[in-house]
């Protein structure tokens, strides 16, 4: 019965992921908030990329 379940999941296209839900409690902490502020700085100063800004608009047109 094991072997079965093996192959199965062998098979199958959609992986599996275990994650630990004590990593949950660090949803809306920022870990790093000196990096975060120099990026927040940089995309400020320089923007995103181009291909970015195509892919919202993209994403825009799509909805109406």
């Amino acid at each position: 019965m094991k072997s079965d379940k093996i192959k199965e999941l062998n098979q199958s296209k959609t992986p599996i992921v275990v994650f630990d839900k004590e990593l949950e409690k660090l949803q809306n902490v920022v870990l790093f908030p000196k990096k975060l502020e120099m990026a927040n700085q940089f995309i400020k100063k320089h923007g995103l990329l181009k291909e970015y800004y195509e892919q919202i608009a993209k994403q825009k047109e799509e909805k109406k």
